[in-house]
């Protein structure tokens, strides 16, 4: 790590500290723990009260690329508290949403439904140690919907349950400050557009929403957005804040925007 900074609400207002090559250089704070090169020094400061809500709410943002071969095959049973960044535990988080917030699932259903007509709802699936999705979907001719394991369905269908889970993980355990969602609309038909859109829309008055329209990986987006420092919102801002280097293929989906802390790195 060459260098990194926290400045809360700006420099001589707040705390702050300054990191270069794993060194103190600058501190609001007559005393500061230990750091190294190797790491992020938000990880020991977060020790402090005062920058304690920062490293809280970075370490809440959750960034998917959504996989759907990983969330097709079988998988361990794990806590399920939130969904990884490919999707990998998603039956744990259905069965965890199932248990500690159905309200959630409902919503989830509802829109799954609207993007995948066909689909009438899905569940966590026990199948001997391991676990899996069980889909109930429609079919022609027959009275009763039939079931469908996670690995017969399409990566649209997968991909779409994973884009709503991230939206909509947040309970009473758990709530993400941030979610950003890569290229939310891959694999799906285009009339599914508009309910996503909806979904994306209505998750944004929850919590703090981007997607991202081109590939990155998750660590270079995450020291993005630890550069971004809080600004009125606009459009303008909206646009340059969301992911500065990048152009979007359209208007990104941000929302309530960022509080007044700020890291830089």
């Amino acid at each position: 790590m060459q260098a990194e900074e926290c400045v809360i609400d700006a420099i001589g207002k707040g705390p702050f500290f300054k990191i270069e090559r794993g060194g103190i250089r600058a501190s609001s704070e007559d005393t500061f723990p230990a750091v190294t090169a190797d790491r992020l020094a938000l990880v020991a400061a977060s020790g402090l009260t005062m920058f304690r809500p920062v490293f809280d709410a970075l370490a809440a943002m959750g960034f998917y690329n959504l996989n759907p071969k990983l969330m097709r095959d079988l998988q361990k049973p794990q806590e399920g508290r939130i969904l990884r960044p490919a999707g990998e535990n998603i039956a744990s988080v259905i069965g965890y949403l199932e248990r500690i917030a159905p309200e959630q699932i409902a919503i989830i259903q509802e829109y799954l439904q609207t993007v995948v007509p066909m689909v009438q709802g899905v569940e966590r699936k026990q199948i001997g140690p391991m676990e899996t999705l069980e889909f109930r979907q429609d079919m022609a001719g027959a009275k009763y919907p039939w079931r469908f394991l996670a690995q017969n369905m399409s990566d649209g269908t997968l991909r779409a349950l994973g884009v709503l889970v991230a939206l909509f993980q947040g309970n009473r355990d758990y709530a993400p400050t941030l979610v950003g969602i890569e290229e939310p609309e891959t694999a799906l038909h285009p009339a599914a557009s508009a309910a996503l859109r909806e979904a994306l829309s209505r998750a944004s008055g929850q919590t703090q929403v981007i997607s991202l329209p081109v590939t990155v990986q998750t660590s270079w987006t995450t020291a993005r957005l630890m550069r971004i420092r809080s600004l009125p919102w606009s459009p303008r801002a909206a646009r340059r804040a969301s992911l500065r280097s990048m152009r979007p293929r359209g208007p990104p989906c941000v929302s309530n925007y960022f509080p007044q802390e700020s890291c830089c790195v």
